[in-house]
C-alpha cells in the first residue's frame, strides 16, 4: 500500500519524518521516477511551526521546483540526462560496450600517478541506449603488473543509490568508487579493470 511504499523509500520517508539527507537527492528522485512516480508534492498547509523551520534548510538541496505557490511545491523526479559530464575536461573519453545495452562512455582518475597507502578515486560514466531491466553489479580492480588484483571495490552504482533498472534512456551515470591501496604497495606499473555482471551467477557482461 501506499504507507508501505513511503516506508521503502529513503527519500520518502525521510520526508514524511522532516530530515531529509543533503546529498542523493536527484538519484533517490531518479529512482522513484524508474518506479513511475513522476512528480513529488509538498503541501506547505500541512506543515507545522517546527517543520515550517526545517523546510527551507532540506529543500535548499533539492533541484529547482516544477512549481511553487503559497500552497504547494512540486518537484519532477525525471533526472537530467547529463549529457554535458562527457564534454566536461578532465574526463577521458571511451567508446565500451558492455553487453547490449550499456556503455563506458567515460572516466577519471583522481591522479595520474598511484601512491602507497593513499586512496585512488575512480569515476566512471555510463550509458544505456534502453530501459535495463535487470540490476547489474559495478566492479573495479586495481592490478598490479603480474595481473594480481591489490585493491576492489564491487556495488551497484553510485554508492548504491542508483541501481542500473532505474537509469534512463540514454541518461549518463556518473559513479564514482574508491581504492583503499596498501601502505606495503610495490612501485611499478598498475592497470585499473572495470566491469559489470550479475548476481547471483557472477556473469560479466
Amino acid at each position: 500500500d501506499a504507507d508501505a511504499f513511503v516506508d521503502s523509500n529513503l527519500l520518502l520517508s525521510a520526508m514524511r519524518n522532516g530530515n531529509v539527507p543533503n546529498e542523493f537527492i536527484k538519484e533517490r528522485l531518479a529512482v522513484l521516477a524508474a518506479q513511475n512516480i513522476r512528480f513529488i508534492m509538498v503541501h506547505k498547509t500541512l506543515f507545522n511551526a517546527e517543520s515550517m523551520y526545517r523546510c527551507p534548510k532540506w529543500l535548499a538541496h533539492f533541484t529547482t521546483p516544477y512549481f511553487e505557490d503559497d500552497k504547494v511545491i512540486v518537484y519532477a523526479t525525471q533526472p537530467d540526462p547529463g549529457i554535458d559530464l562527457l564534454t566536461q575536461g578532465d574526463v577521458e573519453a571511451l567508446d565500451m560496450r558492455l553487453g547490449s545495452q550499456i556503455d563506458l562512455r567515460g572516466y577519471r582518475l583522481s591522479s595520474d600517478s598511484l601512491t602507497a597507502g593513499e586512496p585512488l578515486a575512480v569515476t566512471l560514466l555510463w550509458q544505456a541506449d534502453s530501459r535495463l531491466d535487470e540490476d547489474y553489479y559495478v566492479f573495479v580492480h586495481l592490478l598490479d603488473a603480474d595481473g594480481q588484483l591489490v585493491a576492489q571495490r564491487d556495488g551497484v552504482p553510485v554508492y548504491g543509490e542508483r541501481p542500473t533498472w532505474s537509469w534512463w534512456e540514454n541518461e549518463v551515470i556518473q559513479d564514482e568508487y574508491v581504492l583503499a591501496t596498501d601502505s606495503n604497495l610495490s612501485p611499478g606499473t598498475y592497470t585499473v579493470s572495470v566491469g559489470i555482471y550479475s548476481l547471483p551467477s557472477g556473469e560479466r557482461l
